[in-house]
């Protein structure tokens, strides 16, 4: 089996289409085609279904993308076993995250890791959590940041715990309302000197923060899921709240004045931002969560992954047990 007919396949799916797949991959559409029909031809079978839009995989496409997974999942379990043997002279690490994780906590990991392990391939993808975990149950990625889930192990990943960090409502720092409100404002330096997870704040009530503006973020991310709680007894806010897609995005239209936002205490201390607005506690058993660090359950961890995981925990200073 040919690996890079499987990228253009893949890629196909991806990008739901030929048209967009081909100047992904930088070639002509049909000489993407083309390579297809020359794949289902020594296949004997039809790959896609293309009376549809976007093109299904048939029964056959669907058999051939399965063994592909495999075959890869089993290439990469071999290229980490070999580059084991080498004692980390070699091999690739596969990491993912959101933008927000990959900006703010993976930076002095993966410096300080390339430093002791030069010669480790490092790979880092941006995604959302829901696709980066189906990626890592294909065996696409090695390791992922996530937040600990409340049923860690019902959806076939290993977390691996290395930080515990603290949401915090946050507003514009120009808008008046913060002179109100001067009783439950957080000090900016406990953020970021890292102990306002340990510290008791006066916590802001939602109904003093229901009437502005308000930046969301999609309905699948947990920073969404606690602001839904925080405001759930409140009426809605007079206008719809305006929804990002990262959290580094709200937080940024926070600081333009657009809006009150949610932002972890983390984001703050390794974020290295110049301007911030102002801070503010809630209940914590909603504001408190867990990162770790995601593989997949029951799958081979190499010799690099379990470096990379022996290094956050102790940058974090953080326990050793997974669930």
């Amino acid at each position: 089996m040919n690996s890079d007919d499987f990228l253009y396949i893949e890629t196909i799916l991806e990008e739901g289409g030929f048209s967009r797949a081909a100047r992904r991959l930088e070639i002509s559409q049909p000489a993407l085609s083309a390579r297809v029909s020359r794949l289902e031809a020594r296949l004997q079978a039809q790959i896609f279904d293309r009376s549809c839009t976007p093109p299904h995989l048939t029964e056959a496409g669907e058999a051939y993308v399965q063994l592909m997974l495999r075959v890869r999942e089993e290439e990469r379990r071999l290229c980490a076993y070999l580059a084991d043997l080498r004692g980390l002279r070699g091999g690739s690490l596969l990491l993912a995250g959101s933008s927000c994780f990959t900006t703010c906590y993976l930076p002095r990991l993966l410096t300080e890791f390339h430093q002791l392990y030069p010669q480790v391939h490092l790979q880092v993808r941006n995604g959302r959590i829901p696709e980066l975990a189906q990626l890592t149950l294909a065996g696409r990625l090695d390791l992922f940041i996530s937040p600990l889930p409340e049923a860690a192990e019902e959806d076939g990943l290993l977390y691996h715990p290395f930080l515990q960090e603290r949401v915090f409502l946050c507003l514009p720092a120009e808008w008046p309302l913060n002179q109100q409100l001067a009783s439950y404002r957080v000090p900016v330096q406990d953020l970021l000197e890292g102990s306002s997870t340990q510290r008791d704040y006066a916590l802001l009530p939602a109904e003093a923060v229901a009437a502005v503006p308000r930046i969301v973020l999609q309905e699948d991310q947990h920073i969404r899921a606690v602001a839904d709680r925080f405001f759930a007894a409140t009426a809605p806010p007079p206008s719809p709240p305006l929804v990002a897609d990262q959290m580094m995005s709200s937080f940024a239209l926070t600081c333009a004045g657009a809006g009150l936002s949610l932002i972890t205490d983390s984001v703050i201390r390794y974020g290295n931002y110049a301007r911030l607005p102002a801070f503010y506690a809630f209940a914590p058993a909603l504001s408190c969560r867990t990162l770790a660090l995601a593989s997949k359950r029951g799958g081979y961890l190499s010799h690099a992954a379990e470096e990379f995981l022996r290094l956050t925990r102790a940058c974090y200073a953080s326990p050793a047990s997974s669930v």
